[in-house]
């Protein structure tokens, strides 16, 4: 039952994918075993809670503020509905093709929930830190309203959602060309948005 209960909690935003040996990391103690035994019914249950617990306080927030989903917003050009109900993208095919260059990839990080403060520091070494300018690219409409009807502050909306930018990847100055014309092989819309420091921290720059 605690394990159940847990894999609830779990299975929120989960993706997978095949990796090579090579990007497997091994622990001191020998390789890390996980040993997964779920029925497709006690998967297919899990999965159909987890969404019912995640939609609830949704639903509660969109009644509280008095927002109606089936509303067409043209900032949007489709209904709010289906604005939230947008799938989160997936950057396997996007990093694989990378890795396929010559780049020399220092760091990668996906921004999910924690936004920038939490998910950017797990890439850089001690002592590191970053500075992010956040004119540097465009921020969907959806978190100018999400921001406006929960008046939240606009930094702490850094620091719960990815504010567009779903991954980030380091590389040297002198990899930021290629790196960029690699990306627009696939027509992945990428940005340089930053710069390593040695602050210790993330700092946005408005």
């Amino acid at each position: 039952k605690d394990a159940a209960e847990k894999a609830k909690k779990d299975l929120s935003g989960m993706s997978a994918t095949e990796v090579s040996l090579p990007f497997i990391t091994q622990g001191e103690d020998g390789p890390l075993h996980l040993n997964v035994n779920l029925t497709k019914a006690k998967f297919d249950e899990l999965t159909h809670d987890l969404v019912e617990s995640t939609l609830e306080p949704v639903r509660k927030a969109l009644k509280d503020a008095k927002l109606d989903v089936h509303e067409f917003y043209p900032e949007f050009n489709k209904t709010l509905g289906e604005e939230l109900l947008t799938p989160t993208k997936i950057y396997v095919k996007t990093i694989k093709h990378l890795l396929s260059s010559n780049v020399d990839i220092k760091g990668m990080c996906h921004i999910t929930g924690g936004g920038f403060f939490e998910n950017v520091p797990r890439m850089l070494k001690e002592g590191q830190g970053v500075e992010i300018n956040v004119k540097s690219f465009p921020r969907p409409k959806i978190f100018d309203l999400i921001m406006k009807t929960g008046n939240i502050d606009e930094k702490e909306m850094y620091n719960v959602f990815n504010m567009g930018i779903g991954f980030i990847i380091a590389v040297d100055e002198k990899d930021v060309k290629e790196t960029l014309a690699k990306l627009a092989e696939i027509n992945e819309e990428a940005y340089v948005i930053g710069k390593v420091t040695e602050s210790k921290e993330v700092d946005l720059k408005w």
